[in-house]
């Protein structure tokens, strides 16, 4: 499987569990008009998300009605969205406005809504941690894993991704707790792996903008390392529960 490929099938589990998603079924593809709705009723939603996978920084804006699981709406002329000056371009699916840049960025979102009225946020860190390119892991036992980083801040999430050879394939495992510096992986999530597998990690830090419309956002700022290359086996009982990531 080449890296390109596996980019992509990690792109799809980040399309699975990320919050910016959530609603967005409620009017199938695409979004309603932005200029029809009161502008004072519109939630914007910012993701700024690096995935050294693919050495690609992804910043993405969904605008909804009224609040964080409203319909989700299309900015139409002259309402528009830019982050670092650039513009980002609508998705029917899965419903968010994108830029994609190279390399690992930070800046600033602008939003303009169609009476002129214009919402900076600031996002000026992504969140840090790392992964060895391989590691050996236990199948179906319970395994506390250690990643490389700092412990969990407030507002702060780490989700492991653990799949096998076939990435569509794969568990997701999260760890909210203030000051946490591992995850367990239960054993339920990874007794059906064998033989090769990968690991995944998306760290990400979630906060209020400090300008909106009255409706209120959120801000999401995450980074995902380069995935680990995992031979899934047994372990010796000594060996369970020993430090995973360094």
């Amino acid at each position: 499987m080449t890296s390109h490929t596996r980019s992509k099938l990690m792109l799809l589990v980040v399309l699975l569990s990320m919050p910016l998603l959530a609603g967005a079924s409620s009017r199938g593809c695409g979004g309603e008009d932005s200029s029809v709705v009161r502008q004072d009723r519109v939630f914007t939603q910012y993701w700024l998300f690096y995935d050294a996978n693919a050495d690609v920084t992804y910043a993405r804006a969904t605008f909804r009605l009224g609040h964080g699981l409203g319909t989700v709406l299309e900015l139409t002329d002259p309402a528009k969205v830019t982050f670092n000056e650039k513009a980002l371009s609508f998705q029917e699916v899965p419903g968010w406005h994108e830029l994609q840049l190279p390399g690992r960025v930070t800046g600033t979102f602008r939003y303009t809504n169609v009476e002129g009225q214009r919402f900076q946020v600031e996002v000026s860190a992504l969140p840090e941690t790392s992964l060895p390119m391989a590691m050996s892991l236990p199948a179906g036992q319970p395994y506390t894993f250690i990643w490389t980083g700092a412990p969990i801040a407030r507002d702060e999430r780490l989700e492991v991704i653990v799949t096998g050879e076939n990435k569509l394939d794969f568990s997701i495992i999260e760890q909210r707790g203030i000051g946490a510096v591992d995850v367990v992986l239960p054993a339920d999530k990874t007794r059906r792996f064998n033989a090769q597998g990968w690991l995944g990690l998306r760290r990400t830090l979630e906060s209020v903008p400090k300008e909106s419309p009255d409706a209120g956002g959120m801000v999401w700022a995450t980074s995902q390392p380069k995935d680990a290359r995992v031979t899934w086996g047994a372990m010796a009982a000594a060996d369970a529960g020993s430090d995973g990531g360094r």
